[in-house]
C-alpha cells in the first residue's frame, strides 16, 4: 500500500502518493530554477501553482482517493516547462467569461461578454442601457454579472478568457488581453459611466486594502444596533405581556422563546466576531433546539393573523340636553396603565341641534366570524357620564378581563349646536376635507381653552385672539385660498405658501391677470404672520374686488366676512363664562 502525503498548493490541501510527491517536488524545483533569472519570477511561479492546483482540484481527490503518479504525470505534461520547445497541438477551449479590466467602461462586464459571445462590446453596452429603461432590468442584470464574474487579475484568467490552455510557457510569456480599437472613443461616449466605474472601482479597491478597518466598523455598528434592538425588544416583551393577545401562560412562553433566541444569537455573534479563542462553545443541541421557539413564534403569528380577518363596527348615539355653555373634560390614562388604548375624538357643529349635544361612539374590532366580532366589541370597556352641562369622558379604553385584543378601537364624534360656548380641557385642531370641517383633540392644555361655535366653525375665544386670526382660522383660510385659486392637489400650495403664486404650476390661469391681487392675499397667509383685525378687513376688500369679476370666489369671501363678524362680536361683547 502506497504512503499518502498531505501537501498544500496555492492555499489548497491535496493528498498525493509518496512517489508522485517526489516527482512533483522535482518539477517545482526545476520551474524555480528556470525562473530564477526572470524579473517577475515569483509572480509567474504563483500563477503556475494556481494552474496546477486548478487541474488537481478537478480530480476530486480525497484522503481515501489520493493523486496517483500517473495522474500527476499527465498534469505535468499538460502544463509543461517554461523552456518547452515541442508543445503539443493547440487545444482550443471555450473562452471563460471574466471582467475585462483592459477594455472596461464600468466594471468590464460587457467587454468580458463580448469576448465570450463574439459580439461587439458597443452593441452589448447599448443593450444594457436600453434594458435599464425596462423597469431597471439592464441595471439589475449588470449587477448580477458584475458579482458573478471573476476578475481577470492573473495570467491564467487572461489565457482562459481567450480560450487558450494555460501552459507554463504561455504563463511565463504573460499574454494579456489586447485593448480593442475605438476603446478610447467609447470611453468618451460613455463618459458618465466611465466616471462611475472609476469611482466604484476606487471605493472597491479602498475597501480591499482597508478591509480590516471596514470589517471592524461594520462589526461594531452591528453590535450597537443589536444592543439597541435587545433593549427595545426587552421593553416590547414587557408591553407584549400586558397586551392581552393570548392567554397569559402562552404570552410568557412566547416571551421566553424570544429571550432564548436573543441570547443564542448574541452568544453566537460575540463568539464568532469578538473572541479570537472562543471560550464559549455553542452546542449543536442548543442551535437545534432554537427551531422550537421559531416554530412557536411563527405559529402564534399565523394564528393571530387568521383571527383578525374580518372587521365590524357598532355605532351608539345618544342626545343630551345642554344650555348655552357646554363643558368637556377628558381624563388621560395613568402613565403605568399599559392596557390603556387611546380613543380618537372629533368635534363638529350642526344646525340640526338646539340645546342638545349628540355623542356618537363607534366601537370597532377585528375577528373571524360574526360571533367572534360581537364578542370582541362587547369586550371593550369604555364609560362616560354627563351631568349639569358637563361631559366627562376617558381618552382611553380598556378590555375586560379574560378577553383578548383583536384590533379593537374606539372613536367618538361629538356634535354640538351652533352659537354656544364650549369649555374644553384640551385644545382643538381643525381638520378640513373638502367643504366638511371637523375638529380633533390635541394634548391637554395648561389653561382652560374657551371656544364659541358659529356656523360650522369653532373659534377660540380669549383676550389675545379676539382681535386676531387664530391658528385654526388661518388653516381654514389658507385651505380655502388654495381651493379657490389653485387646481386639484392643493398640498403644493399649502407647503409653498411663502412663494409667489406664479411659481406654482397648479395656479389657475384664469386669474393670471389678477396675479398681483392674488399674491397680496397670499402674503397675509404666510406662516407665523399675525393677521390682525385691520389686515382681515384689507383681505375682505381684496376678495370683494375680485368677487366682482369672479363670482365663484364667494366661498373664500364668505369665510373672511364670517371671521370679521365673529371678531367684531367678540370685541364688542367678549364672552367670559364662569
Amino acid at each position: 500500500m502506497n504512503k499518502v502525503i498531505n501537501i498544500e498548493i496555492a492555499k489548497q490541501v491535496f493528498w498525493i502518493e509518496e512517489q508522485g510527491f517526489t516527482v512533483l517536488q522535482t518539477y517545482l524545483d526545476k520551474l524555480k530554477l528556470q525562473l530564477s533569472g526572470e524579473e517577475c519570477g515569483d509572480e509567474i511561479f504563483v500563477d503556475i501553482e494556481l494552474r496546477l492546483a486548478e487541474l488537481l482540484f478537478e480530480l476530486d481527490v480525497r484522503k481515501d482517493r489520493a493523486i496517483t503518479l500517473e495522474q500527476l504525470t499527465a498534469i505535468i505534461k499538460q502544463i509543461g516547462f517554461i523552456d518547452s520547445d515541442n508543445e503539443e497541438e493547440e487545444i482550443k477551449t471555450t473562452p471563460k467569461v471574466y471582467l475585462d479590466n483592459n477594455n472596461n467602461i464600468v466594471a468590464g462586464v460587457c467587454a468580458g461578454l463580448s469576448m465570450r459571445l463574439g459580439l461587439p462590446d458597443l452593441i452589448l453596452r447599448l443593450s444594457f442601457i436600453g434594458l435599464s429603461f425596462v423597469f431597471g432590468l439592464g441595471i439589475l442584470l449588470y449587477l448580477i454579472f458584475w458579482l458573478s464574474f471573476d476578475k481577470n487579475n492573473n495570467r491564467n484568467s487572461a489565457l482562459a478568457a481567450q480560450g487558450k490552455s494555460a501552459t507554463a510557457k504561455r504563463i511565463a510569456a504573460g499574454t494579456e488581453i489586447e485593448v480593442r480599437p475605438l476603446m478610447s472613443f467609447q470611453r468618451i461616449i460613455f463618459l458618465p459611466f466611465s466616471l462611475l466605474g472609476t469611482l466604484v472601482n476606487s471605493i472597491g479597491n479602498s475597501f480591499i486594502v482597508k478591509r480590516g478597518i471596514y470589517v471592524f466598523l461594520v462589526k461594531n455598528i452591528v453590535l450597537v444596533l443589536a444592543l439597541i434592538s435587545l433593549v427595545t425588544l426587552s421593553a416590547g416583551i414587557v408591553e407584549f405581556n400586558e397586551d392581552q393577545l393570548y392567554p397569559w401562560w402562552l404570552q410568557w412562553l412566547l416571551s421566553a422563546a424570544a429571550v432564548y433566541l436573543m441570547v443564542l444569537l448574541s452568544v453566537i455573534f460575540i463568539r464568532e466576531y469578538y473572541l479570537s479563542t472562543p471560550y464559549i462553545k455553542v452546542s449543536r443541541v442548543l442551535k437545534r433546539v432554537a427551531i422550537i421557539p421559531v416554530v412557536l413564534i411563527s405559529g402564534s403569528l399565523v394564528f393571530l393573523i387568521s383571527e383578525m380577518t374580518d372587521e365590524k363596527s357598532k355605532v351608539v348615539a345618544n342626545n343630551y340636553p345642554i344650555n348655552n355653555t357646554f363643558r368637556l373634560l377628558l381624563n388621560e390614562a395613568e402613565s403605568d396603565n399599559l392596557r390603556a388604548r387611546k380613543v380618537k375624538f372629533h368635534f363638529k357643529t350642526t344646525q340640526e341641534l338646539r340645546d342638545t349635544v349628540k355623542v356618537l361612539i363607534t366601537y370597532s374590532s377585528n375577528g373571524r366570524g360574526d360571533s367572534a366580532l360581537d364578542n370582541n366589541i362587547q369586550a371593550i370597556d369604555y364609560e362616560y357620564n354627563i351631568n349639569d352641562n358637563k361631559l366627562v369622558m376617558n381618552r382611553y379604553f380598556e378590555l375586560l378581563e379574560q378577553s383578548y385584543y383583536r384590533g379593537q378601537y374606539v372613536s367618538v364624534l361629538i356634535e354640538i349646536p351652533q352659537n354656544i360656548t364650549l369649555i374644553s380641557s384640551h385644545n382643538l385642531s381643525v381638520k378640513q376635507q373638502g367643504n366638511e370641517v371637523e375638529y380633533e383633540l390635541l394634548n391637554r392644555s395648561s389653561s382652560t381653552p374657551v371656544y364659541i361655535t358659529a356656523a360650522q366653525y369653532i373659534h377660540e375665544n380669549n383676550k389675545i385672539n379676539q382681535q386676531r386670526v387664530t391658528a385654526n382660522e388661518r388653516s381654514v383660510l389658507t385651505t380655502k385660498f388654495c381651493q379657490q385659486f389653485f387646481m386639484r392637489g392643493q398640498r403644493k400650495c399649502l407647503s409653498n405658501i411663502a412663494k409667489s403664486v406664479t411659481s406654482n404650476n397648479k395656479f389657475k390661469q384664469k386669474f393670471i391677470d389678477e396675479t398681483k391681487e392674488v399674491d397680496e392675499i397670499r402674503q397675509y397667509l404666510i406662516h407665523n404672520k399675525v393677521i390682525e383685525l385691520e389686515e382681515l378687513t384689507q383681505l375682505n376688500n381684496l376678495t370683494r374686488f375680485l368677487l366682482k369679476k369672479y363670482p365663484d370666489l364667494n366661498e373664500l369671501q364668505a369665510y373672511i366676512q364670517h371671521l370679521l363678524t365673529v371678531k367684531n362680536s367678540l370685541a364688542a361683547e367678549p364672552i367670559t363664562p364662569s
